[in-house]
């Protein structure tokens, strides 16, 4: 059945194992791949596995888990159909990637900018030793994840389209500091 728009979701019990899940995904993703390759789209599979255990099952949370884990397979790849399966250390990483957008989209509207800060690496004259320039570095931290590597905040700006507030930000901390 159809989630939502361009969504769908298939049901299946009695599979033997993980890999069963994953080769039927990948037939479905080799059949979509076919008929969408012309259009140049892309697309991913997410994968949830419920446990027979399970008694009460809040849809709205299986629903959300399977949004996760299918946003993933399109995060993944770009150009062809990944197949993502859900678990909880993926949910905290996709969790800790919402906090850290919305940190960044705060400090480009102007709302916050106290987890932005620059620190300064000097550059120094191989001829003389002497320093003769700094380098101004972005670094981000946040309340709840402490300092964010700028190889992971960088990117989720750029996907965000947040680097050029974010880099007039830092230009303009550096100005002002400098001054």
């Amino acid at each position: 059945f159809q989630t939502f728009e361009n969504r769908f979701v298939f049901y299946l019990t009695n599979y033997q194992d993980r890999h069963e899940l994953l080769l039927f995904s990948e037939a479905i993703a080799g059949r979509l791949e076919t008929l969408l390759a012309a259009e140049r789209i892309s697309g991913g599979i997410g994968v949830l596995e419920i446990e027979q255990s399970d008694t009460e099952i809040d849809v709205d949370l299986l629903l959300r888990r399977l949004l996760i884990a299918s946003e993933r397979s399109l995060v993944v790849s770009a150009n062809d159909f990944e197949v993502c399966f859900y678990d909880e250390d993926l949910e905290a990483m996709v969790n800790r990637e919402r906090e850290i957008r919305q940190a960044l989209a705060g400090i480009a509207a102007g709302e916050s900018g106290d987890e932005l800060f620059l620190q300064y690496q000097p550059i120094m004259s191989l001829q003389t030793s002497n320093v003769f320039s700094f380098e101004a570095l972005a670094r981000l931290r946040t309340k709840s994840l402490g300092l964010v590597s700028p190889a992971e905040f960088i990117p989720l700006a750029e996907v965000t389209k947040l680097i050029i507030p974010l880099g007039e930000y830092v230009l303009r901390m550096a100005c002002q500091q400098a001054a």
